[in-house]
């Protein structure tokens, strides 16, 4: 499945940005081809100025003056004085040139040229001469009280020559951009689709393991009803009683996943204003006393001398972490261990820590025992912890923008801390 969406993406974004690419390469190239035309005609413009003055200023008509504008520019001159064309311009042209110049001349006749004897006259324009495309001037030269009449051609294929060269150009640039991005596309593609492939992965992971923790508690409830009917009265009251904690530790475990649920969905509850932190703490302490006791741990709590208040504080989500973490530290530490629950004011956060005396956390496991359904001692069968306890802890932490984390105690242990900021 993620196969096929990574492709479509790629494919749909590949489509896009070389759609766009596409688009302004060709507004580039049209702006070009403008910018080369314009530049071109403004160059036969000043040619033609230079070479009007020169003719006006000049009693002779060079040949080889006007051989070499035809060598360096290709311009086709037509000369004519008095209505007579002549020779020597006649003489440089092929019949061919001949044929553009008498086209360009009819082309002429359609421009309006004002006449000054004063001054010497001359348009330039485009016209297209048999399918091709031709700059044309025309000028009227004064000479005493006549004019030399000129006409100049000159083909625009060379500015095509620059442009489909250009385009060339332009073109391999977009296959390489295209190719560029089809690459690119693929790793960003990728990358965007891989936290919903993990989270997919762990959705699919927590329902099998979810279905896993149900189904015993579910089984063993199933056993003991069923075995009520033909069961003595000494038995069934211990059956009765399974049911029951079965039951029980059940509705806990929904209530765990229902709590990682809602996180999922980003719907908790919560209830943000002011708490005082340190009644929050020692009530947790109290409620844990007793297993702890029962167990044969000693307990210890050290709290600040002053009140601690703090703003924006879910009192019952932080009393749910503390809660978690000191079951947590109770039901991992052996009887005549030691349990310190601490909470500190610090310039920036707000700091519970709680340490116990247990086997530890080893490096490679402070992370993943955040992680559902994880147990760092794969060995405990322990029906009150299904590995969600320290998950949820960080959730809630994580709801009220602090951090919460495992390190090792001095002297065996391990001590969970969680940071609140201000």
């Amino acid at each position: 499945m993620f196969k096929r969406v990574h492709l479509r993406l790629t494919l749909l974004f590949s489509a896009v940005t070389i759609t766009i690419l596409l688009v302004m390469s060709v507004l580039f190239a049209y702006f070009s081809y403008r910018s080369m035309q314009d530049t071109a005609m403004l160059t036969f413009v000043n040619d033609m100025d230079s070479f009007s003055a020169d003719l006006s200023k000049s009693d002779t008509i060079s040949f080889d003056k006007i051989l070499e504008q035809k060598k360096n520019h290709g311009y086709i001159l037509s000369i004519y004085d008095n209505d007579y064309p002549l020779r020597i311009t006649e003489e440089s042209m092929t019949d061919g040139e001949k044929a553009v110049v008498r086209q360009a001349m009819a082309l002429s006749e359609d421009v309006y040229i004002k006449h000054n004897s004063l001054y010497t006259e001359h348009v330039e324009f485009s016209g297209r001469i048999d399918g091709e495309l031709y700059r044309i001037s025309h000028m009227l030269v004064p000479k005493g009280d006549s004019f030399i009449e000129v006409y100049a051609v000159q083909s625009q294929r060379e500015t095509k020559q620059q442009f489909m060269h250009l385009c060339l150009l332009l073109g391999v640039v977009i296959v390489m951009a295209a190719a560029a991005l089809s690459v690119f596309a693929w790793l960003f593609t990728k990358r965007l689709l891989l936290p919903i492939k993990v989270s997919q992965q762990r959705q699919t992971e927590f329902i099998a393991a979810a279905s896993h923790e149900i189904r015993n508690p579910v089984n063993n409830i199933m056993t003991a009803v069923s075995s009520i009917e033909g069961a003595d009265e000494a038995h069934k009251e211990e059956l009765i009683s399974i049911a029951v904690k079965e039951s029980k530790r059940l509705a806990r475990l929904t209530g765990d996943l229902l709590t990682l649920a809602r996180s999922d969905s980003k719907s908790f509850k919560a209830s943000f204003g002011k708490a005082e932190l340190d009644t929050i703490v020692l009530e947790c302490f109290e409620a844990a006393m007793p297993k702890a006791a029962e167990k044969g741990i000693r307990t210890d709590i050290v709290l600040p001398d002053d009140t601690v208040s703090a703003e924006n504080i879910d009192g019952d989500r932080i009393k749910q972490v503390v809660s978690i973490l000191l079951d947590n530290a109770v039901s991992y530490t052996p009887a005549g261990g030691k349990i310190v629950l601490s909470l500190e004011d610090s310039q920036k956060h707000y700091i519970i820590k709680v340490a116990d005396s247990g086997c530890g956390i080893p490096d490679e496991m402070k992370e993943k025992v955040f992680e559902r359904f994880y147990r760092a001692d794969d060995s405990r069968t322990e029906k009150e912890h299904f590995g969600l306890g320290l998950c949820i802890a960080k959730e809630l932490t994580e709801l009220h923008g602090g951090s919460i984390s495992a390190s090792d105690n001095e002297g065996g242990g391990a001590v969970f801390t969680v940071k609140l900021p201000k």
